[in-house]
């Protein structure tokens, strides 16, 4: 072997030394089933529950504020409708009820 291809394979050995301990690294922010290996399911399990609680809060607080923007209207139209009519009552001189 040639001292070119000598360099080139420490290279390869070095690179490929430099992926295994990232994929070490990247292997710890995973859970361990009960054989002891990497449990990629259960950690895409987890992150989709945790996107479906985000959808069902985001979907939460729209139907509530949705609710209490119309119940607000309407509590605003009947005080305007009550403002009103006690004020046409009492321009016309009809006693209070």
């Amino acid at each position: 072997m040639d001292h070119e291809t000598k360099q080139e394979l420490d290279k390869i050995q070095a690179m490929l030394a430099e992926i295994s301990i990232d994929m070490k690294t990247v292997g710890k922010a995973f859970p361990r089933n009960s054989l002891g290996e990497i449990d990629a399911d259960g950690h895409r399990t987890y992150h989709e529950a945790l996107i479906r609680g985000a959808r069902e809060q985001e979907q939460f607080w729209a139907s509530l504020k949705a609710d209490l923007t119309t119940k607000g209207l309407a509590a605003v139209f009947f005080v305007v409708i009550g403002l009103l009519i006690t004020g046409v009552s009492t321009k016309l001189g009809l006693p209070p009820q």
